[in-house]
């Protein structure tokens, strides 16, 4: 009774941790720069909240109104859902209890509250919208003049105004980053060049993040400044030697299945005449068909086991089919010239012909187009010696029995 008693009460403990929300506040503002009374009557006014709400966290508001309906309270539209704009040229400056998804050319937002996230995109855009969630905005050209819980921007030219602030963490990707504002946290900075132009109540509480070049024209403001140290690209020495053992690793499985292909079909070298377009045809038709006759008896199910039975060999073909065909164009070679050669000779001829065939996949477009046209060749020719194989012993086999 007592184990089931522990027990029990372990389950509840769990169960109430579960439940509960739990807060660790591990840093502190050492900075010179004290934050700015969020419970002024001022900012009470602008739309501030005189709680910092946590990221992606929408606060509820204390209207009581059905979602997507939109009234008017002291002559301003308030709008009680999620907003989504896209247009060319967009000016937006409704209540918006919710997250506002904007993308367009020229924006610009002018809200004096929203109470989620902001989600903005476009060539040039202005944020004037006190935000009580985060800011993601990207753009040419980027300009914030107002506050926010958190804030990740993207361009080519981002600039803070005087009047931003951000309670949290500023994070900047730009070619050019001008900032006149606030930060009550941290400001990480990957722009090239960077320069913060602190006002009498700009700065940043903590530290700066950066890369590439910055310029701090009151480094009283700044609580701390850490380069961010890039990793330095080195050439990679291996890459070429890695190449070469690729090379060596090919070209050794080749000669073996060059000597393996030509033990197998040493009795039918010019014993028969062949149509080589019409093969190339019928090789390029085939290898298109299996795979899709594998897909086709896969999705009956019925023919589950076949078709993944295909595909492997398929595979395994294809895998082989280059230096077959390799080998079987050395033979037509030595054909067409009517020349007469040692073994060891024909089998030199089949190494350089794969090796002409490894080097015309380097040529843009084409070199793909031939390797795969001669893949499919091969294929065909594995198929053929399969076929007429299977022929040959069914007719050895009607002789011994006639």
């Amino acid at each position: 009774m007592k184990k089931k008693g522990i027990a029990k009460f372990l389950i509840m403990l769990v169960l109430i941790l579960l439940v509960s929300n739990t807060v660790f506040a591990t840093e502190v503002n050492d900075s010179k720069i004290q934050p700015r009374d969020l419970n002024s009557e001022s900012e009470v006014l602008d739309g501030t909240t005189d709680e910092i709400s946590e990221d992606g966290v929408m606060p509820i508001s204390d209207n009581v109104v059905p979602d997507g309906v939109s009234y008017v309270e002291n002559e301003m539209e308030y709008i009680e859902d999620d907003v989504y704009l896209c247009e060319q040229d967009i000016v937006y400056d409704k209540l918006v209890d919710g997250n506002v998804y904007v993308i367009g050319k020229n924006i610009t937002i002018s809200s004096l509250a929203i109470t989620g996230n902001l989600f903005v995109c476009g060539e040039n855009v202005t944020i004037n919208a006190n935000v009580s969630g985060s800011i993601y905005a990207c753009g040419n050209i980027v300009e914030i003049n107002s506050g926010a819980n958190d804030v990740y921007v993207a361009g080519n030219k981002v600039t803070f105004g005087e009047n931003s602030y951000t309670y949290r963490d500023i994070r900047v990707a730009s070619e050019t980053c001008e900032f006149n504002g606030y930060s009550y946290r941290n400001f990480y900075s990957t722009s090239s060049k960077t320069n913060i132009n602190n006002s009498a109540t700009g700065g940043v509480a903590e530290k700066i993040y950066y890369s590439g070049e910055i310029n701090v024209q009151n480094p009283d403001n700044i609580g701390e400044m850490i380069e961010i140290k890039l990793p330095e690209k080195y050439e990679n020495t291996s890459d070429t030697f890695s190449n070469v053992i690729s090379i060596f690793s090919k070209a050794f499985t080749a000669i073996v299945i060059i000597l393996v292909w030509s033990n197998i079909t040493k009795n039918k070298e010019n014993n028969e005449k062949e149509n080589y377009f019409i093969d190339i045809l019928v090789g390029l038709g085939v290898t298109i068909l299996v795979p899709i006759i594998a897909i086709v008896l896969i999705i009956t199910l019925v023919g589950l086991p076949i078709g993944f039975l295909i595909i492997a060999l398929y595979v395994i073909a294809l895998c082989i089919s280059i230096p077959i065909a390799a080998l079987k164009i050395s033979r037509i070679i030595l054909k067409l010239t009517q020349k007469s050669c040692s073994n060891v000779m024909k089998f030199v001829l089949a190494l350089a012909v794969y090796l002409v065939i490894e080097l015309i996949r380097f040529i843009p477009v084409v070199g793909g187009v031939i390797r795969f046209i001669i893949i499919a060749y091969g294929f065909k020719v594995i198929l053929s010696t399969i076929f007429s194989k299977k022929e040959n012993i069914v007719k050895q086999e009607q002789e011994v029995i006639s």
